[in-house]
């Protein structure tokens, strides 16, 4: 199923996480969709983590992702 809600977070080292540094909800469509960060974010690993699907399965999928850094 297609990603519904989301959480991204980011780490230095992959051990601390922290909070959420976005968070939102996924259009249901298969066009490229775009998420950005309120602020700019410094980071060497990031987590998305995807919270439901729009068709209410247990999984949700996804089938690229890309970073834009400025």
């Amino acid at each position: 199923g297609r990603i519904k809600e989301y959480e991204i977070y980011v780490s230095q080292d992959g051990k601390e996480w922290g909070e959420p540094v976005a968070k939102g909800t996924l259009e249901n469509n298969s066009t490229p969709q775009r998420i950005l960060f309120a602020a700019p974010i410094s980071a060497r690993y990031i987590r998305f983590k995807a919270l439901n699907s729009h068709n209410g399965a247990d999984y949700a999928s996804a089938a690229e992702f890309g970073l834009i850094a400025d």
